[in-house]
């Protein structure tokens, strides 16, 4: 089973070879989740002044995780036209170095074996790998530290709310 996915995939090279001038870290609608609700966190890198390219890990439901008896993920990079959702309800900007490519930012992710990861048994985890991927990319001095740790601390809050929520489980798998 593939760890990436493409959309288009006809376009990979090209989404690969963009420039990224921000990251938003964006929080989506507010989701049912047991007795309670989380929000689906994932990451925009801003192509231009009016597009986008998302990395969304979401669960794959078809393939059992080895660790959590969860769901192993499949990370989809998206190609938009557009900056970010219209549905959010929390953005965070996270200011990039100049030079930085959507390239880097997923070859980082994939050989640091971030694409092989595995929600917990109810699906949630998408919080811990954009937390997780905001710590590796400003591990490389690629982001603002000041710009990722406020996006990581909005990403431990249910949103609109913005009421505290731990992260939920996941793991890694290789």
């Amino acid at each position: 089973m593939a760890t990436v996915m493409y959309i288009p995939a006809s376009e990979r090279d090209a989404i690969r070879g963009k420039k990224i001038y921000a990251i938003f870290a964006v929080g989506h609608e507010k989701k049912p989740w047991l007795q309670t609700h989380t929000n689906h966190w994932c990451l925009y890198l801003q192509t231009s002044s009016t597009t986008s390219v998302r990395i969304d890990m979401i669960p794959g439901y078809s393939a059992a995780g080895p660790n959590l008896g969860g769901w192993k993920g499949t990370m989809v990079v998206s190609d938009l036209n557009y900056l970010y959702s219209n549905q959010s309800q929390s953005t965070n900007t996270v200011r990039v170095i100049d030079g930085l490519y959507v390239s880097h930012i997923l070859d980082a992710i994939t050989e640091a074996g971030r694409d092989k990861y595995e929600f917990d048994s109810d699906g949630v985890g998408c919080r811990r790998w954009t937390t997780d991927t905001l710590d590796l990319i400003t591990g490389k001095g690629w982001t603002t530290a000041s710009d990722a740790e406020a996006a990581k601390q909005n990403i431990t809050k249910l949103w609109p709310d913005g009421t505290y929520l731990p992260l939920d489980a996941g793991a890694y798998y290789t």
